[in-house]
């Protein structure tokens, strides 16, 4: 259904659900595996419209890199290294040039 109407708010919560189930769905041995093939190449053609806005063709462009690379997100800007930082742990940009000197 959310390639019925290829809007760019359709696709990118295609892009978003195919983000978080393509690594248990993205096996031949599923049952639908064929229809999934035929999702990732409409989702490949939709990459490449640019009638549709960039953010949503890239947003697609980086669920066909994620099924590229095994369903391992092995980009630097989306890889989640660490989880959210305290407040408490930044320091004053100030306080550590005085350090720098002393």
């Amino acid at each position: 259904e959310l390639l019925a109407v290829p809007l760019a708010s359709t696709l990118e919560a295609l892009a978003s659900l195919l983000s978080v189930t393509g690594k248990d769905f993205d096996v031949p041995s599923w049952s639908n595996h064929a229809a999934l093939c035929k999702v990732f190449t409409k989702v490949e053609a939709f990459t490449k419209d640019e009638s549709l806005p960039v953010r949503t063709r890239y947003l697609l462009q980086d669920v066909l890199d994620l099924r590229a690379a095994g369903w391992t997100d092995t980009k630097c800007v989306t890889k989640k290294l660490e989880g959210p930082r305290k407040i408490a742990d930044f320091s004053k940009p100030e306080e550590e040039e005085e350090e720098k000197w002393q």
